[in-house]
């Protein structure tokens, strides 16, 4: 039950808050932050009559306020911005679930109307321009404004019918340019999702790479190392721009080098430092008090007769009195033991060679480090001191971290030499086989899809997929 109470009582003190903040907000002319302030209110209590009538008020204020704008801007030949302060309007009106009076209504549908005739001539000028993609882009980013006209499934009609004539012209000229013609198959799909693409025998897969061929002769290592090699090597080659998994032709990596791990142990002395508290005993002085008596006089009366007689009282005195206490001091003390200093130095020399089709390439990977853990088995935890046993790295275990830090230059090699290969001339296969590149240079790219479609590329495959 005092849950109950207290849930209450915090219920109304918060309503009580945000009503007080929406009338303070609301006699500041600030309708905007009133209405977040009463919505908050009427949650609280939606029964509260003076929060009824001020949301719907604040609703009223906020919806006209906007509308005043949005026909200000239009009459000022600003059409594009006063449609997204339509399309801010209607959010705003499903937020907070505002109602519209028949006025309001009335008028928002007018300037609807009114800036649909803007929004159909610009997508009707993208598709004039052959750019049907872009017009699609517009089309869907303010569905929400102009879907309930009738119009609007006609407007999508007018750029399905525009990407369909520019796709008969797309088609042509797409022999040699595989990467090309998957993008314009994805694209013509889009626009005509029904029509059958007959099979081509020019694949993506037929211009890129299977996985490599790796031949590993490193001086020092083993089967096993080679092994973890040949993996980090084919790896990296399939996660480039490079590789597709049925690709028909294939690359050779040639690795040499060599691959050195040489482990001293010798005995060391070792000093543990810890602390110990040590009693000793000390005095203070403590105050104290006693009684001590004195001689007085009262005057008393006994069977009638009075008298001073002479009388013993006491007083309280204080003194200091040294006693005994234990104290502790802090004492360093340390504890001497042998270990094992066990070191091992590592050094690997790589030389590597890349070759597919007419392109040749070579790289290198050196690394020289040291590692050195001190062992020992003295177990004693009153003073902190635990047994270490860790060693050093085992030589397959480092081998196999060179590996992957080389296979990971490796990649990167093979990203900057597809970046050198495809990103500088803009041809329509360049850019298609550019864009493959993890870190393609978006500049180049988006330039030609912007001139050519009036969309960004990653705006491209958001409408149309992945190509």
């Amino acid at each position: 039950m005092k849950i109950i109470l207290l849930s209450l009582i915090l219920t109304l003190v918060s309503c009580a808050t945000h009503k007080k903040a929406a009338i303070k907000l609301t006699e500041e002319g600030l309708h905007e932050a009133a209405l977040e302030q009463w919505v908050l209110a009427y949650q609280n209590d939606s029964k509260d009559p003076e929060v009824q009538l001020g949301l719907r008020i604040s609703q009223e204020k906020v919806s006209n306020e906007r509308l005043i704008r949005i026909r200000d801007l239009r009459l000022a030949k600003d059409d594009e911005q006063a449609i997204n302060e339509l399309q801010s309007l209607m959010g705003l009106q499903n937020k907070h679930g505002i109602q519209m009076d028949f006025n309001s209504s009335t008028f928002q549908g007018k300037e609807t109307f009114i800036l649909w005739k803007h929004h159909k001539s610009q997508v009707i000028n993208l598709t004039s321009q052959m750019k049907p993609l872009a017009a699609e882009q517009r089309y869907r980013k303010y569905a929400n404004v102009f879907q309930s006209l009738p119009e609007y499934p006609t407007l999508k009609t007018t750029i399905d019918q525009t990407g369909i004539n520019q796709c008969k012209t797309l088609r042509k000229g797409l022999k040699g340019k595989p990467f090309y013609r998957s993008y314009v198959t994805q694209y013509c799909k889009f626009f005509d999702p029904n029509r059958e693409t007959k099979p081509f025998k020019e694949t993506i897969s037929s211009a890129l790479f299977a996985t490599p061929k790796v031949s590993v002769k490193i001086e020092g290592s083993d089967d096993d190392m080679s092994s973890k090699m040949n993996k980090a090597m084919s790896e990296s080659f399939e996660a480039s721009a490079w590789y597709h998994p049925e690709a028909k032709k294939t690359t050779n990596i040639e690795i040499s080098g060599r691959y050195k791990s040489d482990k001293t142990s010798r005995d060391v002395a070792q000093s543990h430092s810890y602390t110990v508290e040590i009693p000793y005993t000390a005095y203070e002085s403590v105050i104290k008090t006693k009684e001590v008596p004195y001689e007085s006089s009262e005057y008393q009366c006994f069977s009638g007769k009075c008298e001073t007689v002479p009388v013993t009282k006491y007083r309280t005195e204080t003194y200091f009195e040294n006693e005994p206490v234990t104290r502790y001091r802090t004492e360093t003390r340390v504890h001497k033991f042998t270990a094992k200093k066990n070191s091992i130095d590592f050094e690997i020399v790589l030389n590597g060679k890349l070759a597919f089709e007419k392109l040749k390439h070579s790289f290198s990977f050196v690394k020289e480090e040291s590692e050195s853990k001190i062992l020992h088995d003295e177990n004693l935890p009153q003073i902190g001191l635990q047994p270490q046993t860790e060693d050093v790295t085992k030589p397959i275990a480092r081998f196999e971290y060179y590996s992957l830090l080389a296979g990971g230059d490796l990649r990167l090699d093979l990203d900057a030499l597809w970046v050198k290969q495809f990103c500088s001339t803009p041809t329509e296969e360049n850019v298609i086989k550019c864009r493959r590149a993890p870190s393609y240079p978006e500049t180049f790219v988006d330039t030609w899809f912007l001139n050519n479609y009036g969309v960004s590329s990653k705006d491209a495959e958001s409408l149309i997929g992945r190509y």
